[in-house]
């Protein structure tokens, strides 16, 4: 997308987070990076989404410090 000059939304982020969740948290949270770093304000459904991401793994402290932000 970005190589065609489009600029990714959290429309974008969400699915690609919900997706990556089921095997790799490393991405997940690389995607969570990237957004930020464009500069994108994650809402309740992307949180949702990472949340269920690290639930998924078990890693509950991460899970937890999601919550509280």
């Amino acid at each position: 997308m970005r190589k065609l000059g489009i600029k990714p939304t959290l429309n974008t982020y969400h699915p690609l987070i919900r997706a990556c969740s089921e095997k790799d948290i490393v991405l997940v949270e690389n995607l969570f990076d990237e957004m930020l770093q464009m500069g994108l304000s994650p809402d309740r459904v992307v949180y949702n989404a990472l949340i269920y991401s690290y639930a998924k793994h078990g890693d509950i402290q991460r899970h937890l410090l999601c919550i509280v932000r």
